[in-house]
């Protein structure tokens, strides 16, 4: 059985919060509680890692995305950066391709 700890200094969580709702409180609970929570987590996952998908960029994302790429391509290709207008090509392609699958 872990040792209660004291409670956050951010939020205020206490590790009996987690025994109860087995959600934490903020980016900060995981240090404020790092005794309770990594034999917790190694117990009821693989590992302490997350290791999971991240969530596709929705199609507002990939345009903006694409239209920022576009025009430091123009910017590069203005100061004669040839080596980063090569990269920022390549990946308004890729860009172009995901935006174009949606």
């Amino acid at each position: 059985m872990p040792k209660i700890q004291g409670s956050c200094p951010s939020c205020g969580f206490r590790w009996a919060d987690f025994e109860r709702t087995h959600r934490i409180g903020c980016p900060q609970c995981y240090e404020a509680h790092t005794q309770d929570i990594l034999p917790t987590l190694s117990r009821i996952q693989p590992g302490v890692s997350h290791s999971g998908r991240r969530p596709q960029p929705s199609e507002t994302d990939l345009k903006n995305r694409l239209q920022k790429a576009k025009a430091e391509l123009a910017e590069a290709v203005k100061n004669e950066e040839f080596e980063t207008a090569a990269a920022l090509r390549d990946q308004i392609a890729q860009l172009d391709t995901q935006v174009s699958a949606k």
